[in-house]
């Protein structure tokens, strides 16, 4: 008989976060990998790349979603995959190789290579944390 914990891909007795924090960098790559991409996500993603890569002077993105919907962790993804964040070991490189991996519709990925040969930096911080 097959055990639960044998059908899972990952431990299920590791550690999980349950608040993503944006300006925490210590599980990032593990943040990174286990991000699922789901197909609204991949939408509103492709519409920032979309606003990114084809500016027209206007900025600003707003992110919104129900409590514990995933709005932080899906706009640390989103600052990773548009510009290098000091203070870090975990580069935007990988991050973009993650995210192209996570989706087979062939529009995103050309996005995030759009994207990513736009030199940048991100400045990503808890707004609450700094006021």
């Amino acid at each position: 008989m097959t055990a639960i914990q044998e059908i899972f891909a990952k431990p299920i007795d590791r550690s999980i976060e349950g608040v993503i924090k944006a300006d925490d960098t210590s599980q990032l790559a593990t943040e990174v990998e286990e991000y699922v991409l789901t197909n609204e996500a991949a939408k509103g993603v492709e519409q920032v790349l979309e606003a990114y890569t084809n500016y027209t002077n206007a900025n600003g993105v707003w992110i919104s979603g129900f409590f514990g919907s995933g709005k932080s962790h899906l706009l640390k993804m989103l600052a990773h995959l548009l510009g290098d964040i000091d203070g870090h070991d975990y580069p935007r490189a990988e991050v973009c190789a993650q995210f192209r991996a996570k989706t087979d519709d062939a529009f995103l990925p050309a996005l995030i290579d759009k994207a990513e040969r736009i030199e940048a930096k991100s400045l990503l911080f808890n707004i609450d944390q700094k006021a």
